[in-house]
């Protein structure tokens, strides 16, 4: 798992009751060591943490510009209006190149 990488050693305090779950978790199979039980209980607090900074930053943007509501670009609605029109007008344009009579 860390071969290759880059790794620091650290010394650590726990309360022996904390300790104890440890040596369960490694007794049980869950974790290879002490080492390993706590580098994976920092690995998962780090991916919590960062996933709660992203949400909090998702929501954030949705409270500073909310769903349906025009921005500098104006509305979704109105882009996909001038999307279909751009391309109903392209289409006469084809038409009328080509000789056809409209509808």
């Amino acid at each position: 798992m860390l071969n290759g990488m880059s790794t620091s050693q650290i010394a650590v305090r726990l309360p022996n009751t904390l300790l104890a779950k440890v040596d369960e978790l490694v007794a049980s199979g869950q974790a290879d060591s002490r080492a390993d039980a706590v580098r994976t209980a920092l690995e998962h607090l780090v991916q919590v943490t960062e996933s709660h900074r992203v949400g909090r930053a998702i929501a954030a943007a949705y409270q500073r510009d909310p769903v349906g509501e025009p921005d500098e670009w104006g509305t979704l609605d109105m882009l996909a209006d001038w999307g279909a029109l751009a391309v109903m007008r392209d289409l006469e344009r084809q038409e009328r190149e080509a000789g056809l009579s409209e509808w």
